[in-house]
């Protein structure tokens, strides 16, 4: 790939260049740039020596603590992260996740795309059909995407177990307080 930039600037003064391929340029990869000039008016172009460039790292993704649960439901469980995770970036994408007992099947997510702000609580709704199930064990955990760099990492599991429903009334039988015929 290449970038074209056309400027008149003077010698020695900084020159930006955009790289025009898809997703721009990789990080920790090597790269060369060099200068070239055109002349329109001659239909001729001249280059200059490349010079190599190796692109920076990106930085390391956030390490979570286990998340812990608030208030648990029959359809959702809601959960926070008390202190900001280690290497945490404001465009981070954080979703909580609630999974099976033995963690290998996912039920439910929060929204992708929620914003973190340290201890607030996160809302995890299951999707599943019917929620999740009363008197039953789960895990719930974190995940942060980088939407620009297209990753994700995970924190670790916390379980929990969601209450009993509550009982359904009972009824006596029923009193039968009068009777009458009607005739047609």
């Amino acid at each position: 790939w290449s970038s074209d930039v056309c400027s008149s600037d003077l010698p020695g003064s900084p020159l930006s260049i955009t790289a025009n391929n898809p997703g721009g340029i990789a990080p920790s990869s090597n790269y060369q740039v060099r200068f070239s000039a055109v002349d329109p008016t001659l239909n001729r172009t001249t280059y200059g020596p490349f010079t190599s460039f190796t692109t920076s790292a990106p930085p390391a993704m956030p390490t979570f603590g286990a998340p812990v649960v608030s208030s648990v439901s029959t359809t959702f469980v809601v959960v926070t992260q008390p202190e900001k995770p280690a290497g945490w970036e404001n465009s981070y994408q954080l979703v909580g996740e609630v999974y099976s007992a033995d963690g290998s099947v996912r039920i439910g997510a929060s929204s992708p795309g929620t914003y973190y702000t340290p201890g607030s609580p996160l809302s995890i709704t299951a999707n599943n059909p019917g929620g999740i199930a009363p008197s039953s064990n789960y895990q719930v955990r974190f995940s942060a995407g980088d939407p620009t760099l297209n990753r994700t990492t995970y924190g670790p599991f916390t379980s929990f177990t969601t209450s009993a429903p509550p009982a359904m009334p009972t009824f006596g039988a029923p009193v039968v307080s009068s009777v009458s015929t009607t005739l047609d």
